[in-house]
């Protein structure tokens, strides 16, 4: 619904919308996949496998596709972190 919205309000057509989010969903959709047949051993183990597995591959796939996107959020997590701990 909202990308018919922005679409109509700011000239910035649905199938242009489509095309800049596909490759954030394809990863994630990777992720999800990828992650979902780790299970080993006992459950705390999986889940950490999970999510240190699921970290990694993902921005490996960042870097791979989408590497002045995945610059920006650490620019930015920088630029955050530096004024936090400053104070």
């Amino acid at each position: 619904m909202n990308m018919l919205v922005v679409s109509k309000y700011i000239n910035y057509s649905l199938s242009s919308q489509l095309k800049d989010v596909f490759v954030y969903y394809s990863i994630s959709l990777v992720v999800c996949f990828s992650v979902g047949v780790l299970n080993i051993g006992t459950p705390i183990i999986t889940v950490i496998l999970q999510i240190i597995a699921g970290i990694v591959l993902y921005i490996v796939l960042s870097l791979i596709f989408c590497k002045d996107t995945l610059f920006y959020f650490v620019n930015i997590l920088k630029a955050y972190l530096k004024r936090y701990f400053s104070k």
